[in-house]
């Protein structure tokens, strides 16, 4: 049996929001009980529609999209294209029986973030795992850097590997030694 992997939802003890576009019903139920089975703490919403994807979308924090790729009424591309727009930092993987490697590479560079063949489903767990915990530390990075710029407007020195770092008037870091800082504008250190 697979062992869960830690990821910022359920390591908080919340549920991992997953949005699960496929048009046949033993796939969806495949897809839970794999990701139940590796310990996964989800709750799965499963839609089959353009118009019902584009509307959960809307209403929903997604932590992952998983979706079929082949749909009756449109294509797994157009799926990806629409969560792009809609929430470009959630994961997406392709779940799909159709994808050949022309278009894995085509989606890959679309923005997906991976893809798993119906016939190799084992993948499933690993792949979602791998794509929360690179969601978390993009998420991670992004709060540091708009932690650092708030800092910088307001003209804060700080250390960074150990390196006495000052703001610049023009919004940069200037590397200024770890020994003697420069003083500020007010004439303090």
């Amino acid at each position: 049996m697979l062992t869960p992997q830690e990821n910022e939802s359920t390591k908080n003890g919340w549920k991992t929001h997953i949005l699960h576009l496929e048009d046949y019903d033993l796939d969806r139920e495949l897809v839970r009980h794999l990701l139940e089975q590796a310990g996964l703490n989800c709750a799965i919403t499963a839609v089959e529609t353009r118009l019902d994807f584009e509307r959960e979308l809307e209403r929903g924090d997604w932590d992952l999209i998983l979706a079929d790729y082949s749909l009756p009424a449109f294509n797994g591309l157009e799926a990806l294209a629409i969560a792009e727009k809609t929430c470009p930092n959630t994961p997406f993987i392709f779940v799909s029986g159709v994808l050949g490697e022309d278009i894995a590479v085509e989606s890959l560079k679309g923005g997906a973030t991976d893809y798993v063949l119906k016939q190799r489903m084992a993948r499933l767990s690993s792949s979602v795992n791998r794509a929360l915990k690179e969601r978390d530390e993009r998420l991670r990075r992004k709060k540091g850097r708009n932690w650092i710029w708030s800092r910088a407007r307001s003209g804060f020195v700080f250390w960074a590997t150990m390196t006495l770092l000052r703001v610049c008037p023009i919004g940069l870091f200037c590397k200024i030694g770890w020994r003697r800082p420069l003083p500020a504008r007010d004439g303090t250190r």
